[in-house]
């Protein structure tokens, strides 16, 4: 039996395996914190190929890549955590289908 793929660029929705808490950064007494958004279902893996080779020639450190759908609100400056890891999103690239996001691992 033959996969099911999307009708738009042959993105398949399945391969959106972990589930990603994205956080925003809060400042308060206490100093600076994050404060847990909504969890979404995404794919984050590492940066492999040119992909990598054009990532590392930036000065940030952005080493991972998450593609969510294109109806997540996330931007530069949050915090993702799979995993109990934390990643910095570094930047965000829409195309029609999907999102993908730049991220460095932070801890």
């Amino acid at each position: 039996m033959a996969r099911k793929r999307s009708a738009i660029s042959g993105f398949r929705p399945g391969l959106l395996r972990h589930q990603i808490t994205l956080q925003d950064r809060t400042s308060g007494m206490n100093g600076e914190t994050w404060s847990t958004g909504t969890a979404y279902w995404g794919r984050i893996e590492p940066l492999r190929g040119q992909a990598l080779i054009l990532a590392q020639a930036q000065p940030s450190q952005v080493g991972y890549q998450i593609t969510f759908r294109d109806s997540v609100p996330v931007a530069a400056g949050q915090r993702a955590v799979h995993d109990s890891v934390n990643y910095l999103v570094e930047s965000v690239q829409v195309t029609p289908d999907r999102m993908k996001v730049a991220l460095a691992r932070v801890g």
